[in-house]
């Protein structure tokens, strides 16, 4: 029980000074100015919005783009026409959304009607 215990402890603490270097590093995202910002979701609503289910990652990505000089969604097909939990930003937020070859036409149109281009790969 003991070793359970401590194991459990250690996990705890590297697990809090992890978030904690993230938090950090959000708070000063808007001293940097990447050429890029990545962003995975897990699910792009029907009416454009671009979710998250781990709410301690929602911040980070939303600083994240708020310091991309370009802003790019990399997600699968099966993410797209998909209701999630947290709201990261909208689609109209992006400037290139890369996903495989199976994302439908409408989407691709709809993407390309707000002037966010897509890379099918």
């Amino acid at each position: 029980m003991q070793l359970q215990s401590e194991r459990e402890e250690f996990i705890g603490r590297l697990y809090a000074a992890n978030f904690d270097l993230l938090e950090k590093m959000c708070l000063r995202m808007a001293d940097y100015d990447p050429a890029c910002a990545d962003l995975a979701a897990d699910a792009i609503h029907p009416d454009g919005v671009i979710s998250n289910v781990n709410l301690d990652e929602v911040p980070i990505k939303q600083a994240m783009l708020a310091a991309g000089s370009q802003k790019v969604l990399l997600a699968d097909s099966s993410k797209f026409g998909v209701k999630g939990f947290a709201r990261v930003c909208a689609v109209n937020d992006l400037d290139l959304v890369i996903t495989d070859n199976s994302l439908e036409k409408d989407w691709i149109q709809q993407l390309n009607e707000q002037q966010i281009e897509v890379e099918l790969v």
